[in-house]
């Protein structure tokens, strides 16, 4: 299956990823399902990418700044959390061509309704470091941060304010800090 690459990739966090990261990082793009899944396997990860690849400390590095990959309960999956978005702009599910998109949510747990994610689908250890997360996120309230959390996020869509990019609800905050439109709009 073909793929869009994201030209945007290239900022900070992704430029200071060690070597072994990035290329961890386009596996999962590459390797995933529809939904943005990847069934962990970890030695076909190391096949592709370096034989010394930690995968766990992978995650924690990828996720430093903002989840970006959830791991699933049962510790065999693991979810991107911006996939969906980026690759599909909106689904819809009178649209066939987003019909593995919804199969492979729902093979996956992912999807409780058309549009929630189900948080009991996420591991015990992702939902601690979200909490922790939370923590730093309560000391920070007037920043205007989400104190729900990546893991209570839904699919409806809201548009970027700047630049009218459909995102899903729990994007949008990082996206409008980052948007090479709002310094137009400001």
């Amino acid at each position: 299956m073909k793929r869009f690459t994201d030209t945007e990739k290239w900022q900070p966090w992704f430029r200071k990823l060690p070597t072994i990261y990035k290329a961890f990082w386009f596996f999962l793009c590459d390797a995933c399902d529809y939904a943005g899944v990847w069934e962990r396997d970890d030695e076909v990860a190391r096949i592709y990418v370096d034989k010394k690849l930690d995968i766990d400390a992978a995650i924690k590095v990828l996720n430093e700044d903002k989840t970006r990959i959830v791991l699933l309960r049962d510790n065999t999956r693991l979810f991107l959390t911006d996939f969906i978005t980026f690759q599909y702009s909106r689904i819809r599910k009178d649209n066939k061509t987003h019909a593995p998109v919804y199969r492979d949510l729902a093979k996956n747990g992912i999807a409780s309704g058309p549009f929630e994610y189900d948080p009991s689908i996420v591991s015990t250890e992702t939902l601690q470091s979200l909490k922790n997360k939370d923590k730093s996120k309560d000391k920070n309230k007037d920043k205007g941060l989400n104190n729900k959390g990546p893991m209570s996020p839904t699919l409806e869509e809201i548009d970027c304010q700047f630049c009218s990019r459909p995102l899903l609800a729990f994007q949008k905050k990082a996206h409008e800090e980052t948007c090479e439109k709002r310094t137009v709009a400001a």
